[in-house]
């Protein structure tokens, strides 16, 4: 069930994204593990981030690896970027 939640969030989230998509600018969120929610700035990409936990009920770590956000060893991180 949260899996599901977590996918729809991040499908509602990239839609919005995709229609105001943007070329990368100064402060913005550059970073080849960032697949989805590209052309944020740095602020707009953590609060963002902490809208999917406190929606959740979840920690950042349930989909990213605790010492190294960047790492693709959690399936749920996959699993949220699947549509």
């Amino acid at each position: 069930m949260r899996s599901s939640v977590l996918i729809f969030v991040f499908l509602l989230i990239a839609a919005s994204r995709s229609a105001g998509a943007q070329p990368p600018a100064v402060g913005m969120v550059e970073s080849p593990g960032v697949k989805v929610l590209t052309g944020l700035t740095v602020p707009e990409f953590e609060a963002e981030m902490q809208l999917m936990t406190s929606s959740l009920g979840v920690s950042c770590g349930f989909c990213h690896e605790r010492r190294n956000f960047a790492s693709e060893n959690n399936p749920r991180k996959a699993t949220a970027r699947k549509s």
